[in-house]
């Protein structure tokens, strides 16, 4: 597994922020990523949109939660390419940034 990567459960993508270097725990760090409109209120820097093939969804930075890693199942894809605007979320959720 890797940092932001995509992984889907049931009918839900989450989103993996757990650092590669912890990769030895049973627990991933994840966001879910959510339709936009189903959200109350979108923040830009809690809340960004993110593409995940051809359709936007909104990272529910609010809702990060640990999750057994045995439930995620493989990769969708990769967000790699939004790190800092992933990162910049988690600092506004935790008082950082």
């Amino acid at each position: 597994m890797a940092q932001f990567d995509v992984h889907r459960l049931d009918d839900t993508y989450l989103l993996d922020c757990q650092s590669d270097q912890l990769d030895g725990f049973n627990s991933r760090i994840v966001v879910p990523l959510i339709a936009v409109g189903t959200i109350a209120r979108e923040f830009p820097r809690l809340t960004p949109r993110l593409q995940v093939g051809q359709e936007e969804f909104v990272m529910a930075t609010h809702l990060m939660a640990a999750i057994d890693r045995r439930l995620l199942g493989p990769s969708v894809a990769s967000l790699v390419q939004e790190r800092y605007t992933i990162q910049t979320a988690i600092d506004v959720l935790t008082g950082s940034g």
